[in-house]
């Protein structure tokens, strides 16, 4: 039996499919009473039921026999009209007054929504719920009774318990509410109120219960679809429009439920189902887009491979005394996906001082329920004294060069790693590392080069090398095969009786090689490191053991580095940082905003009496 596709095409492609319908008819053998393209003496008007995916008025067959539709996965349909899996639909309902007329039209209209879905082979499972009521005819529960008040995710404000409390029900379905097992997903909050505690006018806490909502739907993989009721302000709309456009759905704006509302469902399920098989919206299967890291996800749509060329994104928050700010990088930053983070302390006019306060932590998380690490800061003193400007030369570069603030580490020192492999008897799941390495030498314009010493668990040395620009995370075994499990354990003198499980282990030592950009190089260049392990689904990570001490610069923009780099000294062994202390600068080593990935970033002034303003600096290595 034949799946059965549906298309949503704009006016433009009605065109264009109108165009071809005329050659093809033309082209086709007539029946009795017009058309008739495959000539199976049945016309073509006679056969269209279920085989018209994009509405053109041929047979889908005809559309691909001629060459007017494409159907690159040899599924006998067109590729403009994508399968839709089961559509698991949860409606969070408004119940006061005012929603009276939109509850009554849902509940009329619900039943032949689903069943005209169902004829053009969607099936659809819908949930009615009220918010924190059970008002209306149709509502099977409510979000409070059925899945409980506290909201989950990172920014969760109060405990759901308001019948307007939109933005918070949506995030309490979308991470609580029991899926049906491969449908997708989709929730359609339905109110002509602000989104946290209801009220024609719109605060921040209403725009928090949507950026949290957002956070929760994105890391569950929920389309959220609102549709904003008879008489919305223009405020609601747009908080429904926010929530729409950050996960995937489409919102609709009704002015008379009884007629618009039926259509308005049916659009937000095709819509969804679009997006759920053609990512991009280009007409093209998403299995048959090119995927050239096999994550499953066609590499057009997989945010954080658009390159930015380490990009900075500013923005300055104020600390108080004895205050901290946690925020996440998504909606703090939301102009580039993946990169690393600097932040300073400046004064009032935007300054770089010293203040030696500044403590931090970040957290990484892929999927709101699936943590992934969390990691503190690199941290740097000033030089100067307090509320003293740091930028002693004025080039407002921030030089780690043991004048404006401490010089970074010489070496990197990684104690352990497991050789890669993938364990069967675990799914297949893989053992692995990963490096986060940020250049501190040169500047965007270069590229780094790193010398690594391996050595396993035997005392033998294995040398190899690797080559970034600015900011990277990259697999061990990408850099080299000496980190496989297979090389360890059956290329080397390895020791047999010291392994985990079958996973051998090693350890390296991470040195700067040379820097170089088109006008210049610079030897033993300034870098940090910060690695991450895989083990089983289970990713850890901290900060590295130092060595040695040499001058770093964040970040310069010129080919030839920055101004004191020609001429800079080497490393010097004698001292080394303390790290774990208050700070003048943070550097925090990765901060993740693909999709289904938070980030965390918290920022504490541990100065009791003064205040500071905090400069910070995304440098957007990957974008949207």
């Amino acid at each position: 039996m034949r799946e059965i596709r549906f298309c949503h095409s704009a006016a433009i492609s009605v065109a264009i499919f109108g165009l071809c319908a005329g050659l093809v008819s033309a082209q086709g053998a007539r029946g009795k009473s017009g058309p008739d393209c495959n000539s199976n003496g049945i016309p073509d008007s006679k056969e269209l039921d279920g085989n018209d995916c994009n509405q053109n008025g041929i047979p889908d067959e005809c559309d691909i026999a001629s060459g007017t539709s494409a159907d690159c996965n040899n599924d006998e349909l067109p590729d403009e009209c994508p399968a839709c899996p089961p559509v698991d639909l949860v409606f969070v309902m408004d119940t006061s007054g005012s929603m009276s007329d939109e509850g009554e039209a849902l509940c009329a209209i619900i039943g032949q929504v689903v069943a005209d879905l169902l004829a053009d082979g969607i099936q659809v499972t819908p949930t009615i719920l009220g918010i924190t009521a059970n008002t209306f005819s149709c509502l099977e529960d409510n979000v409070l009774n059925l899945l409980g008040s506290t909201v989950p995710g990172p920014d969760p404000g109060p405990p759901l318990n308001h019948p307007e409390d939109w933005g918070p029900a949506t995030a309490v379905v979308a991470g609580n509410f029991s899926w049906l097992p491969g449908a997708v997903r989709v929730i359609v909050p339905i109110s002509d109120e602000a989104a946290q505690n209801g009220g024609s006018s719109c605060t921040q806490a209403d725009q928090d219960s949507i950026d949290n909502a957002i956070v929760v739907a994105v890391a569950n993989g929920v389309f959220v679809s609102p549709i904003s009721g008879t008489g919305s302000q223009a405020c609601v709309i747009a908080l429904a429009n926010d929530l729409a456009a950050g996960t995937g759905g489409s919102a609709f704006v009704s002015t008379n439920p009884k007629l618009d509302l039926a259509t308005a469902i049916s659009d937000l399920v095709l819509d969804a189902c679009t997006a759920a098989n053609d990512c991009n919206r280009n007409g093209i299967p998403d299995e048959c887009e090119p995927d050239n890291n096999g994550n499953g996800i066609p590499d057009d749509c997989e945010e954080g491979t658009f390159d930015l060329d380490c990009t900075e994104f500013d923005r300055y928050e104020e600390l108080t005394a004895d205050d901290t700010l946690t925020l996440i990088t998504n909606f703090h930053n939301p102009d580039s996906s993946q990169g690393f983070l600097q932040v300073v302390a400046v004064n009032s006019a935007h300054q770089p001082i010293g203040f030696d306060y500044l403590v931090g932590h970040s957290m990484i998380i892929s999927g709101l329920e699936s943590f992934e690490y969390s990691i503190n800061p690199v941290d740097y003193r000033a030089m100067v004294m307090e509320d003293a400007l740091s930028d002693i030369d004025g080039d407002t570069v921030l030089d780690l060069n043991g004048v404006e603030y401490e010089k970074t580490a010489g070496e990197i020192l990684i104690p352990r790693f497991f050789g890669e492999y993938e364990d069967p008897t675990q799914g297949g799941q893989l053992v692995r590392g990963e490096l986060i390495l940020i250049a501190l030498s040169g500047g965007r314009q270069f590229q780094t080069s790193l010398d690594f010493l391996v050595h396993n668990d035997n005392e033998e040395e294995f040398s190899t090398s690797h080559t970034f620009r600015c900011w990277e995370r990259v697999f061990l075994g990408d850099i080299s095969g000496v980190f496989t499990n297979d090389f360890l354990a059956n290329f080397t003198n390895h020791d047999p009786a010291e392994h985990v499980f079958g996973a051998e282990s090693g350890w390296m030592t991470i040195d700067g090689g040379v820097a170089v950009s088109s006008a210049a190089s610079i030897q033993d260049p300034a870098f940090y490191a910060v690695y991450v392990e895989h083990i089983l689904g289970v990713r850890m990570a901290d900060l590295p053991f130092e060595r040695c001490l040499q001058s770093g610069h964040l970040l310069p923009d010129s080919v030839t580095g920055d101004n004191e780099e020609s001429g800079a000294a080497g490393q010097s062994c004698q001292d080394s940082i303390g790290r774990r202390k208050p700070a003048s600068l943070l550097l925090f080593p990765e901060y993740d905003n693909r999709g289904g990935e938070v980030s965390l970033i918290t920022v504490t002034n541990t100065n009791a009496q003064a205040g500071v303003t905090a400069h910070y600096i995304y440098v957007g290595r990957y974008g949207n």
